[in-house]
């Protein structure tokens, strides 16, 4: 098996990353000469959710039509051929995912990236896709589309989402003037409102490639090692463990919890009220998002030193939606085998391939050579 060489960006002991569109560059991987189909262990991928975020190029997803009224397309013995969609006149980029348009349309692009995931996978390899709360359903029924199974998913929460919807109220001055009848009680109706509430959660869908026809989980775990989760390798400390050593002889025997769906961005040893620490939160995973000395990362930045020269417009970059490493690590995982290939096709600044390659061998595929230089920066600190 090799890598396709033209869009080799690095490559490490560990690690590689692939420089173009995911689409474009996963169609090589699958060309019979490159050896790749149905020999990634498992992807792990934080996708554009097509919500036009902050207006930031890399959250645009080309808007792709059918070219004709058709069935979805079969997977012969070979990759897939050409682009099964076809970019509109005129519209290179998409808008955001608002309507069923346009919802469409990105389940088309899901689901077309989503054909190549499955191509490459192993028989009863998973996926896991982080997705937006507005268009989540759209990304998964892509997957499931492109053969799929949806076995669940897993819901990362966290307290310190930005609210953007719309406050009627800031329009009431022109609203006056442009309808000068309205009374003073109409217009006292626009306070207290809002189009939106505060984003707290992102949901992670879980796909599995089918097995073979006629074969067990047993079975493809024994000859291919995948097929089911780690659960084991991803149970993560009880809280309750140094409270009931102190018990003492009576006490009962401490276990690691059983991973759970759920995951908090919130540390419970933080928390001062006992009632907490021993309640039904300890039951969570628990991983905050990144610290600003983790999304300054290789910039040799830290801190306020930081924070200043990003907005000094200094030679700094950082990825807005960054996930964080810890949460990455643990997600990866759960579905890799030890010593597996884990794939990326959306990798952005490295979060993914960077918390994979000690255990494993990490490929990423990111379109934006800005984020790729970020990446490229990080793995080569842990060299």
């Amino acid at each position: 098996m090799n890598l396709p060489g033209s869009n080799v960006y690095y490559q490490g002991k560990q690690a590689a990353l692939l420089h173009g569109d995911c689409i474009d560059v996963m169609k090589e991987m699958l060309k019979p000469a490159r050896g790749w189909k149905d020999q990634i262990d498992a992807i792990v991928t934080d996708p554009p959710y097509g919500i036009d975020w902050l207006s930031q190029e890399w959250d645009h997803y080309d808007r792709r039509e059918k070219e004709e009224k058709a069935a979805a397309p079969v997977r012969d013995d070979g990759p897939i051929s050409g682009s099964y969609f076809q970019k509109e006149a005129g519209k290179d980029k998409a808008a955001p995912v608002d309507d069923s348009a346009a919802g469409q349309s990105f389940q088309k692009w899901c689901l077309e990236w989503g054909l190549l995931c499955y191509d490459l996978l192993k028989p009863g390899g998973y996926i896991l896709s982080f997705g937006g709360a507005r268009s989540h359903h759209r990304m998964t029924s892509g997957l499931e589309d492109a053969g799929f199974q949806i076995t669940g998913e897993i819901i990362w929460i966290y307290s310190t989402g930005m609210v953007r919807g719309h406050n009627p109220e800031t329009d009431i001055d022109k609203l006056r003037n442009d309808n000068p009848d309205l009374s003073q009680a109409q217009l006292e109706q626009l306070k207290g409102r809002n189009t939106a509430l505060k984003p707290a959660q992102e949901p992670i869908a879980v796909g599995r490639k089918p097995l073979p026809a006629g074969w067990t989980v047993a079975e493809q775990i024994v000859k291919k090692r995948v097929g089911a989760l780690y659960v084991e390798a991803t149970r993560f400390p009880n809280p309750m463990e140094e409270r009931l050593k102190e018990a003492g002889p009576k006490k009962k025997p401490v276990i690691d919890r059983y991973p759970a769906n759920v995951v908090v961005a919130v540390d419970g040893s933080s928390y001062a009220d006992d009632k907490m620490l021993m309640g039904e939160a300890t039951k969570f995973f628990y991983c905050p998002k990144p610290s600003t000395k983790e999304k300054g990362g290789t910039l040799g930045a830290q801190g306020e030193e930081f924070i200043e020269q990003w907005k000094a417009g200094g030679d700094v970059d950082v990825h807005p939606t960054m996930k964080p490493i810890r949460l990455m690590e643990w997600l990866v995982k759960l579905v890799t085998p030890p010593g597996g290939y884990v794939l990326d096709p959306f990798v952005g600044s490295g979060t993914t391939v960077v918390a994979a390659c000690s255990d494993y061998f990490a490929i990423g595929i990111e379109r934006e050579e800005r984020f790729l230089k970020l990446a490229k920066g990080r793995l080569e600190e842990l060299q």
